[in-house]
């Protein structure tokens, strides 16, 4: 007589947990889900954009969004580049339909940002703005900066551009905040910061520029955003 099973060395996911908990060796616990998991799971939101585009549409936005701003925005090279003019000030990018705000879902809406200007007086930003709140990430003179709706600095860190390729922004339910967190593979969070309130649904802008006090040297500096909402390659 013979028996026979199989043997599986590895925990199986889905475990119920929350930030505090402890999950089996090997996982984290997914803030979004609540669950323990070797990667945090990926399903993508009402707005979808890789950028990638064969044909680049006549706004480099579309279809989610509108071309804003003085800076030129186009899709290039599978990104949104976004290069402002040799004059301070300079400043555009890309908003999300106004009048369709977009749905403020438990993962958070997240971009990859692969390469920015000089972090000087140039300024890259990935905003959520619910009206009475308003979280934006953004860059500025060295460090990654988390801001509400009042414009203040509620949390930065000194900017790295591998550890903090991706910018992710989720609400918490519970607390009723907005946390911001940032990663190097679009999988492994690091919390940055929080804001206060969550909105229920956002409107989308990613942009760049320079700030009045720029002083070029050259040709003004491109910054690209790539995956927007996407869940990201592993």
């Amino acid at each position: 007589m013979f028996a026979c099973g199989c043997y599986s060395p590895s925990p199986l996911e889905g475990l119920a947990c929350s930030e505090t908990d402890r999950c089996p060796a090997g996982q984290s616990c997914d803030p979004a889900f609540g669950e323990c998991v070797s990667f945090p799971r990926c399903v993508p939101g009402s707005i979808v954009d890789g950028f990638d585009a064969v044909v680049p549409a006549v706004d480099a936005c579309q279809p989610w969004g509108v071309v804003f701003g003085t800076a030129d925005v186009e899709v290039r090279d599978g990104a949104l580049t976004i290069t402002p003019t040799s004059i301070p000030g300079s400043y555009g990018g890309c908003d999300s339909d106004i009048d369709h705000p977009t749905p403020f879902g438990d993962r958070g809406i997240f971009v990859e940002v692969p390469t920015l200007m000089p972090t000087g007086h140039n300024l890259a930003s990935f905003s959520l703005d619910g009206g009475q709140v308003r979280a934006s990430l953004s860059t500025l003179q060295g460090r990654l900066r988390l801001t509400d709706v009042t414009t203040e600095v509620v949390a930065s860190a000194p900017y790295d551009p591998v550890a903090m390729r991706w910018w992710r922004l989720r609400p918490d339910r519970k607390a009723e905040r907005t946390i911001a967190e940032y990663a190097a593979d679009g999988y492994h969070w690091s919390r940055l910061g929080e804001a206060d309130g969550r909105p229920e649904s956002v409107i989308i802008e990613l942009a760049a520029g320079l700030d009045q006090n720029a002083v070029l040297d050259g040709i003004p500096a491109v910054t690209r955003f790539d995956h927007l909402d996407v869940c990201p390659p592993r």
